[in-house]
C-alpha cells in the first residue's frame, strides 16, 4: 500500500516555496511569500487541509500579544487575508517583524493572493504558482506545478 504523507512544510516545499531564498534584511527572520495564480481559489482542494493555517496566531500578532513560541519557531499563514480587514493587511507583515517574539522566529512562510500583504516585499522573498491546466477542482497531488 503506497501512502503520501504530506506535512505543511513540504505542502509548502512543493507549491515552489523551495525556489525562494526569503533573505530580506528588513525581517530578522527569513519570509518567503508564495502567490497562487488567479485561477487558484480559496476553495481549491490543495487548501483543504491547511486553508486555517496560522488563523489563530493573527490576533495575537497584530496586537503583539505573546504567541507561545518555542526557540527558531516556524510559523506558516496560509490566505491570512480571508482573516484582517484591510488596514491588517496593510500592517501584517509590518507587525509580524515587529512582533516582540520575532527573534524567536525562524522563518515565516505566507501563501497570500493578497496585493495589500506583499506590497513592498523584495523579490528574493516571493514567488508566483500556478496549477497546470488551471482547474480550480483539481487536486495538488495529481497536478505538476510550474
Amino acid at each position: 500500500m503506497n501512502m503520501i504523507v504530506q506535512t505543511p512544510q513540504s505542502w509548502f516545499e512543493r507549491l515552489g516555496g523551495s525556489s525562494i531564498r526569503g533573505l530580506d534584511p528588513g525581517f530578522p527572520f527569513r519570509l518567503r511569500v508564495l502567490v497562487p495564480g488567479y485561477s487558484v481559489t480559496p476553495r481549491h482542494s490543495m487548501f483543504e487541509y491547511f486553508r486555517e493555517m496560522g488563523s489563530k496566531l493573527i490576533p495575537k500578532v497584530l496586537r503583539h500579544e505573546p504567541l507561545e513560541l518555542g526557540k527558531d519557531a516556524s510559523l506558516m499563514f496560509v490566505l491570512p487575508e480571508r482573516w484582517m480587514s484591510v488596514h491588517e493587511q496593510q500592517l501584517f507583515l509590518y507587525r509580524l517583524k515587529n512582533h516582540p517574539q520575532a527573534r524567536d522566529m525562524k522563518a515565516v512562510d505566507v501563501i497570500t493572493q493578497e496585493a495589500l500583504i506583499v506590497g513592498g516585499l523584495s523579490s528574493e522573498t516571493l514567488a508566483l504558482f500556478q496549477i497546470e491546466g488551471n482547474d480550480p477542482e483539481a487536486g495538488l497531488m495529481s497536478e505538476n506545478i510550474n
